[in-house]
């Protein structure tokens, strides 16, 4: 095990114990021991240090090596059991399947209230906000705040005629995977609004705009998976 490997890992290590949070780590270390079925004993020392335990007594690879671990806190060895390996034969290495003893979190339901504005007819609409107390009153007997009021309790009493509240309740995170960024969701949003828009007008430059969000976006999920791992 190099120096460098080594100072990168014991600092991911103390990241991981210092942050409070639950996890398993696995994948190919590549760091085997003198003797044929044995890590190297710097890794193992490490793991020590930081009251970790290795899971995998299995030879991983055709060599008869231990390459693959899967690594937990000592206090939490029951998050993982059942280990075993089968070969793989597009890889020298084999699979290292076990059970993951993890319970789904309970779903969040959230209730949200919205209009529907898309539903209106605008040009109703239009006709009785002409008429209405916004354009009948003399606003010269009005001060900025009260006209303001004068417009907001006008404009919510036409809307509840013409696209009443209404609500809904969902589980929150059903959909989207809690790790997106802000950043994230909005290039998400501003894709599927792109695509939305190529679709309709069939445009080149509607194209080329939707391709670049596209990148855009994958690039922003790409950079949030990888700040939350």
């Amino acid at each position: 095990m190099s120096a460098a490997f080594c100072t990168e890992l014991s600092a991911l290590l103390d990241h991981l114990l210092i942050s409070g949070r639950r996890f398993v780590i696995y994948g190919d270390f590549n760091c085997p021991g003198k003797d044929e079925g044995s890590l190297d004993v710097d890794l193992m020392d490490m793991l020590g240090s930081h009251n970790l335990t290795q899971h995998v007594s299995e030879s991983t690879h055709n060599d008869g090596n231990i390459l693959d671990l899967v690594i937990t806190l000592s206090a939490e060895s029951r998050l993982v059991s059942q280990f075993s390996t089968r070969p793989a034969f597009f890889s020298d290495h084999k699979l290292v399947l076990y059970r993951l003893h993890m319970p789904r979190p309970e779903p969040v339901v959230v209730t949200c209230t919205y209009r529907d504005i898309r539903k209106i007819d605008m040009e109703s609409f239009r006709r009785v906000v002409l008429s209405s107390a916004l354009y009948t009153d003399d606003i010269s007997h009005h001060t900025a705040d009260s006209y303001a009021e004068l417009f907001s309790m006008e404009v919510n009493r036409l809307l509840d005629v013409h696209t009443p509240i209404r609500s809904k309740t969902f589980q929150s995170g059903a959909h989207q995977p809690h790790w997106l960024s802000d950043k994230a969701r909005a290039a998400k949003h501003t894709c599927r609004r792109l695509e939305r828009r190529f679709r309709r007008t069939r445009l080149e430059k509607d194209k080329m705009l939707y391709r670049a969000a596209q990148k855009a976006a994958c690039e922003a999920i790409s950079e949030s998976r990888t700040d939350h791992i």
